[in-house]
């Protein structure tokens, strides 16, 4: 059995031959205008969509992507990182270095646990600052 995208493009081409469907397990006659709709509402609910690319992994992501859209969380702010790290030497607890820097309880607490030893270096905290010290010396470079 293919996959509901070859489905969704077969009963294109069968409307485009004006030809209706009847699914009998579903009980959906696309003849009258509530089976047209119960097939589409259907096809919603799952989630299926034909996009322009049948091979891309999400045609949303993929559109935003080509709009100039940037994807993903944003990263956090090297200058906010490195004085959270000297506040949380000082001794303060984990909450009130994060407000006090404008970052997470979670990123808070990963950066004590590298100060305290109790685990590895976080080696994502640790690119998400190198990308962004990077990115700023090119933008003052480019200026």
């Amino acid at each position: 059995m293919g996959s509901l995208v070859d489905l969704l493009n077969t009963i294109e081409t069968l409307k485009a031959c004006s030809v209706d469907l009847y699914l009998d397990q579903q009980s959906t006659d696309t003849t009258s205008p509530s089976g047209k709709l119960m097939l589409q509402i259907d096809w919603r609910v799952r989630g299926v969509r034909a996009c322009d690319d049948p091979g891309a992994h999400s045609c949303r992501a993929t559109r935003a992507k080509a709009n100039g859209k940037k994807l993903g969380r944003p990263l956090n702010d090297p200058d906010a990182i490195e004085l959270a790290r000297a506040e949380l030497c000082k001794g303060p607890v984990i909450n009130r270095v994060a407000r006090l820097v404008g970052l997470s309880n979670g990123t808070v607490a990963k950066l004590k646990t590298e100060i305290e030893g109790l685990g590895e270096r976080n080696h994502w905290l640790d690119q998400q600052v190198t990308t962004l010290r990077e990115q700023r010396d090119a933008a003052l470079v480019g200026n």
